[in-house]
C-alpha cells in the first residue's frame, strides 16, 4: 500500500466514524433533546398560539430560547430542563401521557395549574411552579416581540400583526433630521455672521 492511499484511507475511516458517532444528523437544538423540546414547543403553543398570526411556535421562539439559553439566559438552563421535566411528569400524573402528546385543552389545564403552582408537587421538588411559569412566559413575550436579530420574531410577525413598524439599528440608519430649523438655527440665520 502506498503511502498516499494508507492517508487517504485512514481520513475516509475517521470521517465516517465521526458521522457515525454523531448519528449522520445535525441536532434541531443546541440545548434541547427532542422530548424537551417537544414539551417546550407545546408550551409555547399554549402562552403565544398559532392562529391566523403565528404565535410562538411559528415566530420561531424555540430558536431565540434556544440561542438565549446557551448566552445571556444561560443562568436559567437547569430550571427550564427541570421544569420541562416536572410539567411533564405532571402530565403523567394527570392523564397518563407526555405533555406535548395531550390535547390542547389538557394543556391549557395544566398551565393554568402551573401558572397557579397548584400541580402535584412531587415531580416539582424545590422548583416553584409559579416562578418557572413566570419565567418562561416573559422570555416567550421577549423572544415574540423583540427585535427578530435575537432568533425569535422571525419576518417581525409581531411587530407586522401589531402594525410597528421596524425600528432602525442605532448607527446603521440615516436620521430624518426635522424639515423646520430649530429655534436656535432660526436665529443664526436672521441675524448673519
Amino acid at each position: 500500500m502506498k503511502r498516499r492511499d494508507w492517508i487517504h484511507g485512514a481520513l475516509l475511516t475517521g470521517t465516517l466514524a465521526a458521522i457515525s458517532g454523531c448519528g449522520g444528523t445535525r441536532a434541531r437544538y443546541r440545548l434541547f433533546h427532542e422530548a424537551e423540546a417537544g414539551t417546550l414547543h407545546a408550551l409555547l403553543q399554549q402562552l403565544i398560539p398559532d392562529d391566523e398570526i403565528p404565535g410562538a411556535p411559528g415566530a420561531n421562539v424555540m430558536r431565540f430560547l434556544d440561542r438565549q439559553l446557551a448566552r445571556a439566559y444561560s443562568g436559567h438552563l437547569a430550571a427550564y430542563r427541570k421544569g420541562l421535566e416536572a410539567l411533564n411528569q405532571s402530565a403523567l400524573l394527570r392523564h397518563q401521557a407526555p405533555f406535548a402528546n395531550l390535547a390542547f385543552e389538557q394543556q391549557e389545564l395544566l398551565v393554568e395549574g402551573l401558572e397557579a403552582g397548584s400541580l402535584p408537587p412531587e415531580p416539582w421538588g424545590d422548583l416553584s411552579q409559579r416562578e418557572f411559569f413566570r419565567t418562561v412566559r416573559t422570555h416567550t413575550m421577549q423572544g415574540y416581540y423583540g427585535d427578530p436579530r435575537h432568533g425569535g420574531n422571525v419576518d417581525a410577525v409581531s411587530w407586522r400583526a401589531l402594525g410597528v413598524p421596524h425600528p432602525p439599528v442605532r448607527g446603521r440608519d440615516d436620521y430624518q433630521f426635522p424639515k423646520e430649523p430649530s429655534k436656535a438655527t432660526a436665529a443664526a440665520e436672521r441675524t448673519g455672521p
